[in-house]
């Protein structure tokens, strides 16, 4: 299949540099006549200053861009292709924004037409990034990082195996977006209810406890959490990474993620696993969560049935258009918490998830869309990014800048990093095997909290998982 796809994209430049060779120039509006009260100096001059004008803004260039429409929208990307046009008149956009990105991309390169630029975030469950960093076919962007935007990434979103998948120093995802990931919950109802937001698991699973068959705010059937089973287990990493993270550090958990030998078979990995087999066995699950889809479960919340659910920032715009329950009159009100600490661990982390951008190789166009890349870490792009989408960036000052146009909410989950919360920023190495280890982990939760599977069997499952594709991982040619 790599052969294949390397063929393929090769064979698309050669067509792609044919057809630029025949393709007809953009048209360009012609100077407006002058008036009759214009004298001829004045014609003569507005020529020549439009001729000028044409001639320092390069030569014409499409840039074509693949666009994950999700829970960030696609407005975003119409606001800043324009402001980019504005000071770069020589380009134009053709933008292809479907939540099915991904699949459709996947298969658009296969038959030769490459897009010169992607969103499509690595845990995208179409894998496109994945096939992409397989197959070698990734443009490098370190010249863009160490040039244009040198100094202005936060420190850590560089160097992680998402941006650097072969772990050679070099970039090849841009990240764009990154989250405090954590619980949300409606901050009306705890607040009207005079419930206490728990710090701990102790707390957590108490507070659980306490709603169990009791009228709360007019509803006696609230469950304690939920996430979304049904199509994304993967949310579950909100809660498991951090957890996880605290009992074996950075480096212990860089290694299951690596797939080194012996990495599950830490102490700290089935204390982890047991806290999310108890989510079901003790009955603090929303009912049928191992089949509900991300959007009924993030409803859930929202109308009432559930207290908590795990997701990122973007949850306050992916569920914008769903009222939410009101409590004693007063509407629903996004409230943010991160995850939970461990007893007996001194470190507290949030899982900072991170949707990157990247540019295929094989894109004729792959300067002009390092140039566009470098535009969306400008301060006018973020601005419009934050009053668009409501997320940002990972760039030093952004919280600053972004101040008075982001959600306070959304504001405070950037800022948990400033209360004591570290990051953990990362994931499952790719690997070029037919077998997706992200998909194959937490594939596993809904069986654990469904009781189908012990902790000792999701154990021993990681164990094989990393004997799989340990031989697999995905290093540079």
């Amino acid at each position: 299949m790599r052969k294949t796809l390397s063929i393929l994209l090769a064979a698309s430049m050669v067509a792609a540099t044919l057809a630029g060779c025949g393709s007809k120039p953009a048209e360009t509006t012609a100077a407006p006549k002058a008036e009759e009260t214009t004298t001829a100096a004045d014609a003569a001059k507005t020529e020549e200053t439009t001729a000028d004008a044409a001639e320092s803004t390069g030569d014409p260039v499409t840039l074509k861009l693949a666009i994950f429409k999700g829970g960030y929208g696609d407005a975003f990307w119409t606001a800043v292709t324009d402001a980019y046009t504005k000071a770069n008149p020589n380009v134009t956009f053709e933008i292809d924004a479907d939540p099915s990105i991904g699949e459709k991309v996947n298969s658009s390169m296969l038959a030769g037409d490459v897009p010169d630029f992607i969103y499509c975030p690595s845990s995208n469950p179409s894998g496109l990034a994945q096939r992409l960093i397989k197959d070698q076919a990734l443009a490098d962007l370190t010249d863009v990082f160490e040039g244009p935007l040198k100094g202005k990434i936060l420190d850590g979103f560089l160097d992680t195996s998402l941006s650097q998948p072969y772990g050679d120093g070099k970039v090849y995802l841009a990240p764009l977006y990154y989250t405090a990931n954590g619980l949300f919950y409606n901050a009306t109802l705890f607040e009207e209810a005079g419930l206490n937001v728990p710090t701990t698991w102790d707390e957590f699973f108490a507070l659980g406890d306490e709603i169990k068959g009791k009228d709360i705010a007019g509803k006696s059937d609230r469950s304690l959490f939920t996430y979304q089973g049904g199509n994304a287990p993967g949310y579950m990493e909100t809660v498991i990474i951090p957890l996880l993270t605290a009992k074996l550090g950075v480096e212990g958990m860089n290694d299951c993620f690596t797939y080194k030998e012996g990495a599950w078979d830490k102490e700290g990995v089935k204390e982890v696993f047991d806290l999310v087999a108890k989510l079901g066995s003790g009955g603090y699950l929303l009912p049928n969560t191992t089949g509900i889809d991300h959007t009924t479960a993030q409803t859930a919340v929202m109308n009432g049935s559930a207290l908590f659910v795990p997701c990122g920032s973007w949850i306050v715009g992916e569920m914008a258009d769903i009222t939410g329950e009101e409590i004693n009159g007063k509407p629903f009100a996004w409230g943010f918490a991160p995850v939970p600490a461990m007893d007996g661990t001194a470190d507290k982390y949030l899982m900072s998830s991170v949707e990157e951008v990247y540019i295929p190789a094989a894109s004729e166009n792959v300067d002009a869309a390092k140039d566009f890349l470098a535009f969306l870490y400008s301060d006018e792009a973020i601005k419009l990014n934050a009053e668009k989408t409501g997320g940002i960036p990972p760039v030093v000052g952004a919280t600053d800048l972004t101040k008075d146009i982001l959600d306070p909410m959304v504001l405070s989950t950037f800022q948990s990093f400033d209360n004591g919360y570290k990051p953990y920023i990362g994931g499952f190495a790719a690997v070029d095997s037919e077998v997706v280890p992200k998909s194959e982990f937490y594939g596993h939760v809904n069986a654990v909290v469904d009781g189908k599977e012990t902790v000792d069997d999701w154990v021993a499952a990681c164990d094989k998982l990393s004997d799989t594709v340990r031989d697999s991982l995905v290093t540079a040619e």
